[in-house]
């Protein structure tokens, strides 16, 4: 997997590790890091000498192909909560993140008539009406160049065996937003 760090809480526990559960297979996990989250704490596990976990890590100071003026960039910037982020594998907390967990989300400008105006909105849809794979949704809005994820989660587990079941439910969520594309993600 890669970019853990923007993959929630939910999704780790109630599909991934379950996959791998009932496969017997390995999680290879690839990541800047980014807020502390269940990625932070996989990698707190495996800096910890867990069994079955292995860790790697890489800063700019490690990397002999990174061009001599960005080094210098990099150095005199060190302190940076961005430069420690993407050059020397510091965690960081929420602030000024693109993508929040939902409980965090404020979606309070979904009531300005300017943003709804100037803003795409997509609902991403995955029917997964197969064995044991759990529907799921993800609603974003896409304003200013940047991307906003303000609702998510999965379709009830009594809906999701039939598709006449699944529709009506996003149906409804397609009617409370006006959403400018509607993805099935299979």
């Amino acid at each position: 997997m890669d970019e853990c760090f923007l993959i929630d809480d939910e999704t780790f526990d109630s599909i991934l590790l379950p996959t791998v559960s009932t496969t017997g297979g390995t999680i290879c996990m690839i990541s800047t890091p980014g807020e502390k989250n269940w990625f932070y704490d996989q990698v707190l596990a495996a800096k910890s000498d867990t069994p079955h976990y292995s860790y790697y890590q890489f800063t700019a100071d490690d990397n002999p192909l990174l061009d001599p003026v960005m080094r210098d960039y990099v150095v005199k910037h060190k302190d940076n909560p961005t430069i420690q982020r993407e050059y020397y594998c510091s965690f960081i907390d929420n602030t000024g993140s693109v993508f929040r967990p939902k409980k965090t989300i404020d979606a309070s400008w979904l009531n300005d008539p300017d943003i709804l105006k100037n803003s795409w909105f997509v609902l991403g849809y995955d029917p997964a009406r197969k064995g044991k794979d759990r529907a799921a949704y993800a609603c974003a809005m896409v304003h200013s160049g940047k991307v906003f994820i303000f609702r998510s989660g999965f379709i009830p587990e009594h809906l999701k065996d039939r598709w006449e079941t699944q529709v009506p439910y996003i149906d409804e969520i397609r009617k409370t937003y006006p959403f400018h594309t509607v993805m099935d993600v299979t």
